[in-house]
């Protein structure tokens, strides 16, 4: 299959009508020439497509963030992302410049536009013989990848005796009960659960990272 560049594909994706923005033979030559699609649709939706196979709820516009996952591209708001083991990964990912942001009914003539800093080409999908969205295409090879399954999301604990922890976050819970509880036999279990997370020393010795824009000064 003959790869495309993000010009190439805007420029066929262009004149496309709403709903019937991408065809399967389309996406699949965007996804094997690694170009990341992105248009809306309602007043609440945005679409990856090419590399990217998500669906996400967008309403009133906003800024997302694109994370790589094993099945291609993903992408969030960070204030929505507040319990899912990915936040760091979208948090980094957010620093190194990966998003877009999604306009709704302010530039005219379309109901949806994006803006990004990253290269990208621009294509118009119509409704009738209206411009209802200004999309845009992303070559990922202009992105700097971060993948979201390296990451989960970790709490800082520490036990009785001054022991530090980096856990899952998920696990936060179970670590204060075992300890709370104190017998032998669950100390044992504590062990088994958490004995590999305790650091060993300094906690700085372990790298952290926080999300800056959360970050008080």
């Amino acid at each position: 299959m003959e790869k495309l560049t993000k010009e190439e594909l805007a420029k066929k994706l262009t004149g496309n009508q709403y709903r019937d923005e991408i065809s399967d033979e389309l996406n699949e030559q965007a996804r094997e020439s690694g170009l990341l699609v992105i248009y809306g649709g309602s007043d609440d939706l945005l679409y990856l497509s090419g590399v990217g196979n998500d669906e996400i709820g967008c309403y009133g516009g906003g800024e997302l963030i694109i994370v790589e996952n094993g099945a291609g591209y993903i992408a969030d708001e960070l204030s929505d992302i507040e319990d899912k083991q990915i936040l760091l990964a979208f948090t980094r990912s957010y620093a190194v410049g990966n998003t877009v942001n999604a306009i709704w009914c302010d530039i005219q003539p379309y109901s949806w536009a994006y803006e990004t800093t990253l290269p990208h080409a621009t294509f118009d999908i119509m409704e009738d013989d209206e411009k209802y969205c200004r999309g845009i295409v992303i070559d990922i090879n202009d992105m700097t990848s971060i993948k979201s399954e390296e990451y989960t999301r970790v709490a800082v604990v520490s036990d009785e005796d001054g022991h530090w922890y980096v856990i899952p976050h998920s696990s936060t819970e179970q670590f204060h009960e075992m300890l709370a509880n104190g017998e032998e036999d669950e100390w044992s279990a504590f062990e088994e659960n958490f004995g590999d997370y305790r650091t060993g020393g300094d906690i700085n010795n372990i790298k952290l990272y926080i999300n800056s824009t959360e970050w008080k000064n």
